[in-house]
């Protein structure tokens, strides 16, 4: 119990992730064919099984073979394994191919040992949904799939908390009943208890009530804020408490070790990606300039870290003087955007030249992503502690940017910020490393750049 009370919120939600990513490494270093590979490869061993592994673990990551959702694994949704299976069947093929030039580079008269690990990636496929199969009847009969929750607070904030309920693998019965009712209730047992105010937990009434009644013998007590994060990985800003919660935002001085690393690694990743991207970034400027003659890049002055303002640098993907009648949010089928900007906006290559921000220190390769002053202007008179996004260099990727479409609206931003909030009060390395590899998930299944309405 000690340790799960340390497991960070953002690991807690993706536990079936996690079980699939152990099963696939149980299953693979199981099965794998030890000796008839130590007679082929001998010194070249270890250079061979981590890579295998890594090359399926991430392609499996990335296509989204892995699914977060328990019910996915029900008997009601069966059918919705089916797709994952071909999936997995298509990159097996495709790593049957990597494994075979990659053997061949390290020993051109290896025989075709790589048949033997492909007969393991076949057991890999039936076991990991196998397996997980019949832990999602398990924790589906455990009463996974139904929580029953009360709220205790006001009518008006429960309200706006059911309003950011997202779509989850547990479907929430929610109700919010007042001390009176608490004392008088009768019906399903409840699993878990929201409370408005932080009073209510020592209040003795309530604590009375808790410990004596039967349905509350086995229910957890969250304040709306802890099951925000818990459950949302979020924090709705229409939620928060600013004298209580304003000090941990800013609150940054004890992750000082975390914040170096941090930095040491944006220089060398955004040196890496530089490099690995330049002819990408050479290609896409060359076409950029061939289809209208206009500038190559684009700029924009946005809002960093403290409110300091700075210039970032974009592969130009609108037509020339799109914002001549003023500044405005990108939206669905925006006739501003060039046929090649769709392009390199959706596989994000128009973001690349942002690394030379993250090289001078203006951004980070993770963060809130920076907004321009004039709509900033706008927004904090919409919404409440937007200026909480500044505590932290603002990154080319994000929390909010792998966990919530393209946003174009106020209700858009309000969503984003409620995961900046998260990330900003949660920050860590792994946190970091998490969004990285969602990142390049999203990247190759060219999601999320494109504006939704």
């Amino acid at each position: 119990m000690l340790l799960i009370k340390y497991i960070p919120s953002w690991l807690k939600s993706r536990q079936i992730l996690m079980v699939s990513i152990v099963i696939d490494f149980i299953l693979f270093f199981s099965f794998f064919p030890y000796e008839s590979y130590k007679l082929g490869l001998n010194h070249y061993f270890n250079l061979l099984v981590l890579p295998i592994y890594f090359i399926w673990f991430s392609s499996n990551y990335i296509f989204g073979t892995y699914s977060d959702d328990i019910q996915s694994y029900s008997l009601v949704n069966l059918k919705d394994i089916f797709p994952r299976l071909i999936k997995s069947f298509l990159i097996l093929i495709v790593n049957i191919f990597i494994q075979l030039f990659y053997f061949k580079s390290i020993n051109s008269d290896l025989p075709f040992l790589y048949l033997d690990v492909t007969f393991v990636f076949l057991l890999i496929i039936f076991f990991r949904d196998f397996i997980i199969f019949f832990i999602g009847i398990f924790l589906l009969k455990k009463g996974y799939k139904n929580f029953n929750i009360l709220f205790i607070g006001n009518s008006n904030v429960f309200e706006t908390l059911q309003q950011n309920l997202l779509p989850s693998e547990m479907k929430y019965n929610i109700k919010n009943i007042n001390l009176n009712e608490l004392s008088t209730y009768k019906k399903n047992r409840v699993n878990q208890i929201i409370i408005e105010k932080n009073s209510t937990l020592i209040d003795k009434r309530f604590l009375g009530i808790f410990n004596n009644h039967n349905n509350f013998k086995k229910s957890s007590i969250y304040t709306i804020i802890e099951w925000s994060e818990r459950y949302l990985n979020r924090y709705p800003p229409e939620l928060l408490d600013t004298n209580s919660i304003m000090n941990d935002f800013y609150n940054l001085e004890n992750k000082f070790i975390s914040m170096r690393i941090k930095r040491v690694g944006d220089i060398i990743f955004s040196l890496v990606l530089l490099f690995l991207t330049l002819p990408i970034i050479l290609i896409s400027a060359i076409i950029i300039f061939l289809q209208d003659n206009g500038p190559i890049l684009y700029s924009q002055i946005r809002v960093g870290r403290g409110g300091k303002e700075f210039r970032i640098y974009k592969l130009r993907s609108m037509k020339i003087n799109s914002e001549k009648s003023g500044v405005q949010w990108s939206k669905l089928n925006d006739k501003r955007i060039t046929k090649f900007g769709k392009i390199i906006r959706k596989f994000r290559i128009d973001e690349l030249p942002q690394l030379i921000s993250v090289l001078l220190g203006d951004m980070s390769l993770i963060g809130p992503r920076p907004e321009r002053p004039e709509i900033i202007k706008f927004i904090e008179e919409e919404i409440p502690h937007y200026n909480l996004r500044n505590g932290l260099r603002p990154g080319i990727s994000g929390w909010a940017q792998v966990n919530y479409p393209y946003g174009a609206s106020i209700d858009d931003t309000k969503k984003k910020l409620s995961f900046d909030l998260y990330y900003i009060h949660n920050f860590n390395i792994l946190l970091d490393f998490l969004i990285l590899l969602k990142t390049i998930k999203i990247v190759f299944r060219a999601k999320g750049a494109v504006a939704q309405k």
